[in-house]
């Protein structure tokens, strides 16, 4: 049997770990939004489209990827019975 403040210890690092993936999945979704800002700010320059695509492109996989992350880490934890959503 584990001691309680074990698992209360991992709960704590389950959340601190999901709240530093969102801030960096928000930085770099910034970068992006900047990227695409950028691009369409000289729409009327000669491929512009170039930091609008790879904006958007980063945005959409930013965003993917974290999702895909935080389901991973909430399934790993509903599984070892740490968390009860």
């Amino acid at each position: 049997m584990k001691p309680n403040h074990s698992i209360e210890f991992r709960k704590l690092c389950l959340y601190s770990l999901i709240i530093v993936c969102g801030l960096v999945a928000i930085y770099l979704c910034l970068i992006s939004l900047v990227t695409l800002w950028v691009g369409l700010e000289h729409i009327h320059q000669r491929a512009s489209w170039v930091p609008t695509l790879a904006g958007g492109t980063f945005f959409i996989l930013v965003f993917w990827t974290f999702f895909r992350l935080i389901r991973l880490i909430l399934r790993q934890t509903r599984e070892n019975d740490l968390i009860n959503i």
